[in-house]
Formats: structure tokens, C-alpha cells, sequence
């Protein structure tokens, strides 16, 4: 058949590109769908061994560059799967640990969040905020924080009160946490919470 000449590739090296390239794993006759770390996965391992057939000619600042403007494109029209794969793209280029990829990830999941609760689905919000919350100091950006307050007001006004106030004392604490105990951020939010009475301690009643 058609894989059987001599070019180099097995027919698994042919099989990972056609998956690569049509994010499909195929599974014997039958396709399903690859998720977004299993394609990213996909175009790695493709890299790797058919290097020729998914070339990067860029400079790693121009690869960047591209990631970080898709990624804006994506964010802005709510396209979470090219989100995912270009966050995806930064994690190969900068590293996991890169403060510049934790922010834009935490970045992601807060503008995601915020899209969930505008929706009504409050849990599933909370799902991606919690798995942002302890990249909150590390990443220390304070649009971060300002898209968190934003995920936090849309809750309260979306009638999530409890989830709203959990948020909210994140908040506080990452504010303590990157400016200092008692700082004017803190403050002010702290007076926002009570001029919205948001209840900080017990659920507010009423």
C-alpha cells in the first residue's frame, strides 16, 4: 500500500501526522475526537518525528508573538479550543513555570470563568477559579486581579452570593499576598464588599 516505500516513517509515524493534522485519533475504522492536551500532545510527538512535515520557521520571539495575538483572538471570541491550543504553544515555548505563561493561562481561565457565570453555570465557573487560584501570586499581574474582580462582581450579580464572596476573599488574600498586608488594594476592596454588602464572614441573608 501507500505507507509501504522506503521514505523513512513507519505507518504509526503516518498515523500520528493524519491525527496531528485533523485533531482525530483514529481508532480502527472509527474517529473520535482528540482533547485539547491530546492534540497539543499530538503536535509535539509530530514535531519530533516527521520534523519536516510540521516545520516552525519562526524565531522563538515571533512564535510567541503569534501565540500571544491568537490567543487574544481567541479569548475574544470565546474560541476556548484555539485558547487551549495556543496557551498550549506558550507552555512549549516558555516553560510551565514561566511567570509570563502562568499569567496568561490564569488570564484565560478567569476570562473563561467570568464567560461560565455570564451563562449560568456558576459550579463550572468555580471549577476553573479554583484551579487559578494559587497561580495568583506567582503570576502577579494586575489585570489578573482585575479580571478577577470582574469574575467576582458577575457572580454577586448573577445572584451567586457564596461563590461571589469566596472569590472575593481569594482576592483579598493575593492582594495581601503581592502588595503587602494592609495595602490600599486590599482596602479598597474591602470597602467595595461592604459598600455591595458582600458578607465576608456567614452567607448573607435577605
Amino acid at each position: 500500500d501507500d505507507f509501504d516505500h522506503d521514505d523513512g516513517y513507519s505507518a504509526s509515524d503516518w498515523k500520528l501526522l493524519a491525527e496531528a493534522l485533523s485533531k482525530k485519533q483514529i481508532q480502527g475504522s472509527q474517529l473520535a475526537d482528540l482533547s485539547g492536551s491530546e492534540w497539543r500532545q499530538r503536535i509535539k510527538d509530530c514535531r519530533q518525528a516527521i520534523p519536516e512535515f510540521i516545520k516552525n520557521d519562526w524565531s522563538k520571539e515571533d512564535a510567541i508573538h503569534r501565540h500571544r495575538s491568537r490567543l487574544e483572538r481567541g479569548l475574544e471570541a470565546h474560541d476556548w479550543y484555539a485558547v487551549q491550543w495556543n496557551l498550549g504553544g506558550l507552555e512549549t515555548l516558555l516553560g510551565p513555570r514561566d511567570r509570563e505563561f502562568l499569567t496568561a493561562k490564569a488570564e484565560a481561565k478567569v476570562r473563561q470563568a467570568t464567560s461560565l457565570a455570564q451563562a449560568g453555570n456558576a459550579s463550572e465557573a468555580m471549577r476553573h477559579w479554583d484551579s487559578v487560584v494559587t497561580d495568583l501570586p506567582q503570576a502577579q499581574s494586575p489585570e489578573l486581579l482585575n479580571l478577577a474582580h470582574r469574575f467576582a462582581n458577575t457572580l454577586f450579580y448573577q445572584g451567586n452570593h457564596i461563590e461571589a464572596r469566596d472569590v472575593a476573599m481569594n482576592l483579598v488574600e493575593s492582594y495581601d499576598t503581592l502588595f503587602g498586608v494592609g495595602n490600599r488594594q486590599a482596602v479598597d476592596l474591602f470597602s467595595l464588599l461592604a459598600d455591595s454588602h458582600w458578607n465576608l464572614g456567614e452567607t448573607q441573608e435577605g
